[in-house]
């Protein structure tokens, strides 16, 4: 049956509210997945986690996100049935949310009927700035609420579903994450365009919207792209008959999609979406496995203060720094490649320190020590 984010069909959305995803793509994941998602609970929205304390006592040499913007200097490319989603969303909580998307539709800006994009301008801006993620307000997404709240948290898209500043496993939960990311990202390309098919868009239509290859575009930019203008002729020819109809054109998507089992997703997306569930479920295996590589060596890392007692360093993610005792640091360099078995050995017998597994174990995780 289609469904909607709406009405009575709503529960149906909101079964897996302790999921780390919005609903219809936990729902979709924990149809297949193996075993629990990953719970991210050092990544906290509501109380960011990248933000300086607010007693002022802030880690020497570590970089925080603006209290203002947090990590949301992002503005998400949407799928067609996700606006669909949240155009249909009638919950009073989603108002908010629902009202930024009207007007990025009314504003007719990068807004196709493969959904919602980003303008060149802004594009061009985030990929070619330095050290702006989380700090520059001139970035920030226009979904994210003055209340700091994500407007369109139910139907957020794979980037901003799958991004956490920090993890419960280090790089085997980000890996995990990234794989996740793939695989959704990977059923967002589909699905949009199996939309457009599925109601019936002209053929004349869609060569605006994905012209031939080989055909160019100015790589600059010009006053309509700095002003943020839109070209009517070619919003018009991409739209066709559906032009001034956009939202029941994303609502038709929503109507088309939110009703789907995965299985109906895979069908849609053949083996490329195979393909990334295959991978993804490698990763997720390991976020639940306990296994300490046979062999181990340093890995590299940045050390960005120390005392006598321990040293905060960073490893996998300059986003996720941990602390370890002097003690450890030390004995790293036992870790040479050698039988790990042995190098636990060696550090006991010469430096008088026994690590436990669970210390090697962390320790991987988080890139401090690598598999050799």
């Amino acid at each position: 049956m289609s469904q909607t984010p709406s009405g009575g069909e709503r529960a149906d959305l909101t079964l897996l509210s302790t999921s780390p995803l919005p609903p219809l793509y936990a729902r979709w994941m924990e149809a297949w997945l193996p075993g629990p998602m990953p719970s991210e609970t050092k990544a906290t929205c509501s109380n960011c986690a990248m933000c300086a304390p607010s007693d002022g006592q802030a880690t020497p040499h570590e970089s925080y996100f603006s209290p203002v913007t947090k990590c949301c200097t992002y503005m998400p490319e949407l799928a067609n049935y996700l606006v669909g989603g949240i155009v249909s969303d009638e919950d009073p909580d989603a108002a908010e949310g629902r009202r930024s998307i009207e007007e990025r539709i009314d504003r007719r800006l990068e807004v196709t009927p493969l959904g919602l994009g980003r303008s060149r301008l802004y594009a061009m801006l985030y990929e070619c700035s330095h050290d702006v993620f989380g700090r520059a307000q001139s970035m920030e997404c226009p979904h994210h609420l003055a209340d700091g709240r994500c407007g369109v948290w139910r139907h957020r898209e794979s980037t901003c579903a799958t991004w956490f500043c920090k993890h419960e496993r280090g790089q085997v939960s980000k890996q995990f994450w990234r794989r996740m990311h793939d695989l959704l990202a990977g059923a967002e390309f589909c699905l949009s365009r199996h939309c457009m098919l599925a109601l019936g868009l002209p053929a004349h239509n869609l060569e605006t919207i994905f012209p031939a290859s080989g055909t160019t575009t100015a790589a600059q930019l010009g006053t309509e792209q700095l002003d943020s203008n839109v070209d009517m002729r070619a919003y018009e020819a991409a739209w066709g008959t559906w032009a001034g109809r956009e939202r029941d054109f994303y609502r038709k998507c929503a109507a088309l999609t939110y009703g789907m089992q995965w299985e109906d997703v895979l069908r849609v997306g053949g083996a490329q979406l195979l393909l990334l569930q295959r991978l993804t479920e490698e990763a997720h295996a390991r976020t639940v496995s306990s296994a300490i590589p046979e062999r181990v060596k340093q890995g590299q890392m940045q050390v960005l203060y120390s005392s006598d007692e321990s040293a905060r360093v960073c490893a996998y993610s300059n986003n996720d720094p941990m602390k370890v005792p002097r003690k450890v640091l030390h004995v790293l360099h036992h870790f040479d490649g050698q039988p790990t078995d042995a190098a636990l050995a060696e550090i006991e017998a010469k430096e008088g320190v026994r690590l436990s597994e669970g210390v090697v174990r962390k320790l991987v995780d988080f890139g401090i020590l690598v598999g050799a």
